[in-house]
């Protein structure tokens, strides 16, 4: 197998130089030497030598790098005849970023290294002629970079030994290495695809060199699209493949650049792009596969960062080289388990889109008794950056975690964990299949159905929108839960705060949600009716006939007033409280005159397995009309006291003085 790393470029002599016939009296890279061992500051002597005398030396070139490369080097050129020193630029070899006379006030400097000409110096004797220049390293040049010399005469001579590595200096121990991070797309069909791949570094992406992108199926760079890129230069080469008569092609990424093409694929530079502005390099190529490559491919990815480690080869995603699938409906496919029952499963959700698996954007799917996403366990994946998304407890979209698949991490909530280091996705056909490795908490009991929803990269979504797939139990069912207490169980008036208690096997954690019916028959279309919800400290009154369309919100001081056709809700003086071994439900309630008369207190729980009580009548509840005896005086003008004397008012009984 041909071996991939030799994709990084080498070269045998750098910058505007080139080998001459070599004389019997060439220079000598005689030493590289520093005055420490280790360090961000160093002072480097680079010595050569003639034997006709050391007037005959012209020039002497270094390099301090992981290989022979004066791209993102500390790489200098210096030139005996007028004292000077020249250093490259980052990105292109034997491009200077400036010069200077040793001894002068002159400060070189590229992203490696920085070098002030003000301390630089050079010696000589008989036959030699040595340089002395202090080097400091910035951050980015960690880990142990090898030294390389080469040495010029007057005659167009250069050392027999070309560039000669004399060493090896560390300025910073290295970091971490480079992460392979994602792939987008990574999955889907076609002959024609611009790939991003995202890769980072615990030091930024300009601490990242260069990789190899290999399009195959299997790692063998003899064949399939394979491609090498260099960050600094914006540099892309379709490497070569003798095998297949391919000597190779490269070009620059960006506007009006040509298509490069090799036995398997064309790369388009105009669109092609790598961008380290953020926190993540991303490397984006516009590529076009032949049909030599037709059938199902890995896309393999190896980086290299400055320190010479290395991420890879990772796969990062498979591509089914082929021509477009048919327009078709955007669908759920289906949703299975590799369990018929039990605390753990993976669970495979498969859809497809209108023009395959590129087509697709996200899968959503809701383990509930409903297509809610509170109390649930819930979760978004995104085809993007392969990232799943587990909602929180509360909040239905509200995510607690994230992560991206094949991650050493596991995502929680109060229902369950997802593992993503055992979950995966793969093209199957047209199809996407997304499997989640799943373990339920126990408090998750009871037949639980899972729904699912996908979306396009048109925005569409399915046009069952939420279906139900299937369903799964992982642990049995507990008993039901059961209504405790509704007190005061019987009493008058317009104004009452009620409180409701209910109780489950498994905790009050278990309770889900409720309902309170003030009315004279277990009928929601009139009276006072109320739902609450545990985990979200809701409290609604429930849409009616007669054109009340429902009102919500959270109990707690400062919270509002709200009120429907047949009763006022004041939330500031309403609570929910799980934290003892009863649900408490407290209502603040105010009945209206269409509600005088005797009436029944119903109240209804339902659990996480989807178990109910049932209506069940807590008592009973008489709201009576205002009744006015006097007023005193009763009349007078703008401004006089008035004493309003009467019975049920409410809170205020008796007396009132406006």
């Amino acid at each position: 197998m041909k071996r991939l790393q030799s994709a990084i470029v080498t070269l045998a002599v750098l910058g505007v130089f080139t080998q001459q016939a070599i004389q019997a009296s060439a220079p000598t890279n005689v030493s590289v030497t520093t005055s420490v061992a280790s360090g961000p500051d160093a002072v480097f002597t680079l010595t050569s030598q003639s034997d006709l005398g050391a007037s005959q030396l012209a020039w002497m070139q270094g390099i301090i790098n992981q290989s022979l490369d004066g791209r993102d080097a500390c790489y200098v050129f210096y030139t005996v005849g007028d004292n000077r020193l020249y250093l490259s630029k980052d990105a292109t070899q034997g491009d200077w970023a400036g010069s200077g006379t040793l001894g002068s006030s002159t400060l070189l400097s590229n992203s490696q290294c920085r070098i002030d000409l003000s301390t630089a110096s050079v010696t000589t004797t008989a036959t030699t002629v040595a340089i002395h220049i202090p080097i400091h390293f910035n951050f980015l040049f960690n880990g142990t970079q090898a030294t390389w010399m080469l040495t010029g005469d007057t005659n167009g001579a250069i050392d027999v030994a070309v560039w000669q590595n004399m060493g090896a200096y560390t300025a910073y121990t290295a970091t971490a290495p480079p992460i392979n991070f994602s792939v987008s797309p990574n999955v889907g069909t076609g002959y024609t695809q611009s790939f991003s791949y995202s890769i980072t570094s615990p030091l930024g992406p300009k601490n990242i060199k260069s990789g190899v992108i290999l399009i195959h199926s299997a790692l063998d760079g003899n064949a399939g699209c394979y491609l090498s890129w260099y960050r600094s230069s914006r540099q892309f080469t379709l490497n070569p493949q003798p095998q297949a008569g391919f000597t190779g092609a490269q070009g620059f990424a960006g506007p009006g650049q040509p298509v490069i093409q090799s036995t398997y694929c064309a790369l388009d530079l105009t669109n092609t792009s790598i961008d380290d502005s953020g926190t993540k390099l991303i490397v984006k190529v516009a590529l076009t596969f032949k049909p030599s490559m037709n059938g199902t491919k890995v896309q393999y990815l190896i980086s290299y960062d400055r320190a010479g480690q290395v991420a890879g080869w990772n796969p990062m995603g498979n591509w089914l080289v082929g021509p477009a699938p048919p327009l078709g409906p955007l669908q759920n496919v289906s949703a299975t388990s590799n369990a018929s029952s039990g605390p753990r499963a993976k669970f495979t959700l498969t859809a497809t889109g209108p023009t395959g698996a590129s087509s697709l954007a996200w899968i959503q799917g809701i383990f509930n008794q409903n297509a809610d996403g509170r109390d649930a366990c819930y979760f978004f994946y995104s085809f993007a950056d392969s990232y799943v998304y587990l909602s929180k407890d509360a909040a239905s979209g509200d995510w607690i975690d994230s992560g991206r698949l094949g991650d050493s991490k596991v995502l929680g909530n109060t229902q369950c964990r997802l593992n993503l280091a055992t979950s995966t996705v793969a093209i199957v056909g047209t199809n996407v299949a997304l499997g989640l490795d799943i373990q339920f908490n126990p408090i998750f009991a009871g037949a639980q159905p899972l729904w699912m929803l996908s979306g396009d990269t048109n925005g569409n979504i399915d046009a069952a929108a939420w279906q139900q797939m299937t369903t799964y139990t992982a642990y049995p069912a507990p008993t039901p839960p059961v209504l405790v207490s509704g007190t005061p169980t019987t009493g008058s008036g317009l104004n009452q705060i009620f409180e409701y208690q209910a109780s489950s096997p498994l905790g009050v954690s278990e309770l889900k949600w409720g309902l309170v019916l003030i009315n004279s028959a277990v009928d929601g279309n009139s009276g006072c009716y109320l739902q609450w919800y545990r985990s979200s400290r809701t409290l609604m009154l429930i849409a009616q006939p007669g054109g009340f369309s429902g009102a919500s919100g959270t109990p707690g001081p400062g919270q509002p007033i709200i009120e429907s056709n047949y009763c006022k809700l004041d939330l500031s003086q309403s609570a929910i409280d799980d934290s003892g071994v009863n649900f408490t439900v407290r209502l603040a309630l105010m009945f209206k005159a269409s509600m005088v008369g005797t009436k029944n207190n119903y109240q209804y729980a339902v659990d996480r397995s989807g178990q109910v009580t049932g209506f069940t009548s807590m008592g009973t509840w008489t709201p009576t009309s205002v009744s006015t005896l006097s007023l005193s005086p009763t009349n007078g003008p703008v401004g006089t006291q008035v004493t309003i004397s009467g019975a049920n008012f409410g809170s205020q009984q008796g007396t009132s003085t406006v």
